[in-house]
């Protein structure tokens, strides 16, 4: 089956401030339909990439392609992209139809069509009746789905949003991440979406592209990175502490095992064995009781823990002086200073390239 061409295709794209590169030939792309985060902590270079897309900031080097079209050298207005930012900027005397509006206003429509335009959207973003309302009288996340009407009531080709929730408190973000993904679906728009939040990316976007100091590190779905990081600053950065010094990594009849610290321990038979230098990550999942039967048992210490529901994250720490963060189920006795046994799952124990290239 052929694969159709991206929507987006940004290739080798190069940016440097004051000769200090911010992109270093950075290249991705965005299917119809598909949702895609730029992740990534502060100064990686990802909203840089974004204002490239949208056209706000020139590229020193490589190409930019839409629907097969170059980009690069295309004004801001004729892309046709729609594009949300932190603070939202919405216009705080006039009315949320009237913001809503905005988009529609200046493609010069009847005034008809904007009036039902603004109110499909707001139907689309759960706010039907609130077209009359003053910006004063909305919350925070309301604000949050008047600005993402704004940016989609003109039907853009590209919806753009650099870390639209940043402003939200930990509770409602978490609350509205899953709804701007619907909305965002419901709408039928092709988006880019920049933030430094991980679980944010995992629940929004369909492909995540992370950044680490000008280059993509990795690209993929959610799962596949969380399952398979390809280098340790991945790993840490999606809070994936646990990476142990490998001293060997062996393959026989099937079985693939690595001996570390904490004694042989063995892997899921389908892990690839890296070429280079090789660490060991052990997912924070991977604890469960032990049976007689079960491979990679190990024994120590509860030095801390934290009851999270049906969880406890609790720091252990082994004889060898090795702490792990693990995620102990009910059944274990999690008090601090109790001795743990424990088996490690081979199929959350994976074998990273200590320094990819």
């Amino acid at each position: 089956m052929i694969k159709p061409a991206p929507l987006l295709q940004a290739t080798n794209i190069w940016k440097s401030f004051s000769a200090q590169p911010v992109l270093r030939g950075v290249s991705f792309d965005v299917a119809a339909g598909e949702i895609v985060a730029l992740l990534g902590p502060s100064g990686c270079g990802k909203s840089t990439l974004l204002r490239i897309i949208a056209g706000l900031e020139l590229a020193d080097a490589g190409t930019l392609m839409f629907d097969g079209a170059p980009l690069l050298k295309q004004a801001v207005h004729e892309r046709g992209f729609g594009l949300m930012f932190q603070d939202w900027a919405l216009f705080p005397h006039r009315s949320v139809a009237e913001n809503i509006a905005f988009g529609l206003r200046m493609q010069r429509l009847p005034r008809a069509q904007i009036a039902e335009r603004v109110a499909v959207m707001l139907e689309v973003v759960g706010l039907p009746g609130y077209g009359r309302r003053s910006i004063f009288e909305l919350s925070g996340g309301e604000r949050q789905r008047v600005a993402l009407a704004r940016s989609l009531a003109p039907g853009p080709r590209l919806l753009m949003l650099d870390e639209p929730l940043g402003s939200l408190d930990r509770t409602l973000r978490e609350r509205l991440t899953e709804e701007v993904r619907q909305i965002i679906i419901a709408a039928g728009v092709t988006a880019v979406y920049v933030t430094h939040d991980q679980a944010e990316a995992f629940t929004v976007a369909d492909r995540l592209v992370l950044m680490q100091a000008g280059e993509v590190a990795q690209a993929g779905r959610p799962q596949t990175i969380y399952q398979h990081p390809a280098s340790p600053f991945v790993a840490q950065f999606l809070s994936l502490n646990n990476l142990l010094p490998v001293q060997s990594v062996g393959s026989a009849d099937g079985a693939v095992w690595t001996e570390t610290a904490l004694g042989r321990l063995l892997l899921d038979p389908a892990t690839a064995i890296p070429a280079g230098q090789t660490v060991l990550l052990i997912r924070p999942e991977a604890a469960q009781p032990p049976t007689l039967a079960a491979a990679n048992l190990v024994t120590g210490r509860i030095e801390r823990a934290t009851f999270r529901g049906s969880l406890t994250r609790v720091r252990w720490q082994h004889s060898s002086g090795i702490k792990l963060d693990l995620d102990l189920p009910a059944q274990f006795d999690s008090t601090v200073g109790a001795e743990c046994c424990l088996t490690l799952q081979p199929a959350s124990l994976s074998l990273i390239e200590a320094n990819p290239g």
